[in-house]
């Protein structure tokens, strides 16, 4: 099952696991950049949350995997911070694209 778990994360352009209890839930980032996932795991411990599964964006798509059934609740509670996070990482994402976009626009005024 974990296996699953990973080739998810793995694939995805952006995905958090999530750590929860019931409708108590904490996404944790899973990217190389966010260095914050050891922290936010020790935190949930502390709550304690268990590991309830995965949301991801794929190729565009949203996609998921729960940890087992009695997950489902925490995961569904989660998927609506989950939207905004990717809202908010693709903004970032834009905005760096837009940057970018500028910056080859720009006319080299170097001499030949």
């Amino acid at each position: 099952m974990m296996r699953e778990h990973e080739q998810l994360a793995a694939e995805a352009e952006f995905a958090c696991a999530v750590l929860g209890n019931g409708t108590e839930y904490m996404l944790v980032p899973l990217s190389e950049e966010d260095k914050r996932g050891e922290q936010m795991c020790e935190e949930g411990a502390r709550r304690g949350y268990k590991y309830a599964g995965i949301l991801a964006m794929v190729r565009g798509q949203a996609a998921s995997k729960c940890a087992d059934l009695e997950s489902i609740v925490t995961m569904a509670c989660a998927t609506r911070a989950f939207a905004e996070l990717v809202v908010q990482h693709m903004r970032a994402q834009a905005k760096f694209v837009d940057w970018a976009d500028r910056l080859w626009s720009l006319q080299d005024t170097r001499p030949n």
